[in-house]
């Protein structure tokens, strides 16, 4: 017999939910991590604060009402995405992991780097400069060098498969970031394969989803297609605590749902024309 200990994050960008108190029992559970502690941490990329009370979200829910939820945190930077999941997964803020933005522009080789192409450029583009904290070690990669059978897992969330940061060490299991992938059911299933791994069972894993950031650049945080978006992660989560169940090991896992950051609808707005007033040709940022 066991508990199930669950958290979900929702807020102005997240939000947090712990669930408590399932009865469940297992007769011959799969193979998990000896650590007594395992967490699945879930990112919805976008994830408005309020977002659960446009529609019907019967597995958020059950979740909510199970556990412990806040109703709102601040994120790091508001208006990009990869600065956010790098202070989730270091505890630091942007200035000090050094992820700064989506996109940076490298003075010295004359040319952008991409954080959603895995260019090793960019995750170690500050890694030089003096205000960063040092060493950056990240939490995955201090689980992983914590040893005794502890591993790691990366799911989509950019920048798993990169030597990043102070520590060369390399998480045991991830798949990239593919943004042609958005069959999250096909995530979850290979997360639960990680966690109870016959060899190298995870004790961390992160896993990432693009939505409903997309359909709100799209179409707008107030729109039809922003809530059958949000249906959907709520039929994914529901798909996820099943598959726990079927496997008799929902109350040995802690999850985390969590979003990177939220959105906010603005009406256009006449713009200055800047470029008739300065000379920003020779300008970089």
């Amino acid at each position: 017999m066991a508990l199930l200990h669950t958290t979900f994050t929702l807020t102005l960008p997240f939000l947090i939910f712990v669930t408590r108190n399932y009865l469940i029992f297992a007769l011959n559970p799969p193979n998990l991590s000896k650590h007594p502690v395992v967490i699945i941490i879930v990112s919805f990329d976008g994830f408005r604060y309020d977002y659960m009370n446009k529609t019907r979200t019967p597995n958020l829910d059950r979740v909510k009402e199970n556990g412990v939820s806040v109703p709102y945190m601040r994120n790091q930077f508001p208006t990009k995405s990869l600065p956010n999941p790098y202070s989730i997964v270091t505890g630091l803020y942007p200035e000090s992991h050094g992820i700064v933005s989506n996109i940076v522009y490298d003075p010295f080789y004359r040319k952008e780097l991409v954080g959603y192409m895995y260019d090793p450029g960019y995750w170690n583009f500050s890694m030089d400069v003096d205000s960063l904290t040092s060493p950056i070690v990240s939490l995955y990669t201090s689980n992983e060098l914590a040893g005794d059978g502890r591993h790691s897992g990366f799911m989509m969330w950019s920048g798993g498969q990169v030597n990043w940061g102070e520590s060369q060490t390399t998480i045991t299991h991830h798949i990239k970031y593919n943004i042609s992938i958005w069959n999250w059911e096909w995530e979850v299933d290979g997360v639960l394969e990680w966690i109870i791994h016959p060899t190298k069972p995870a004790n961390l894993v992160y896993m990432y989803i693009q939505e409903p950031d997309y359909t709100g650049h799209e179409f707008g945080p107030e729109s039809q297609e922003i809530i059958e978006e949000i249906q959907r992660i709520d039929n994914v989560t529901g798909y996820l605590l099943n598959k726990l169940d079927a496997l008799d090991i929902l109350g040995k896992v802690h999850l985390i749902f969590l979003s990177d950051h939220g959105m906010q609808e603005i009406k256009p707005l006449a713009a200055a024309k800047f470029k008739h007033v300065i000379d920003n040709t020779n300008n970089s940022v």
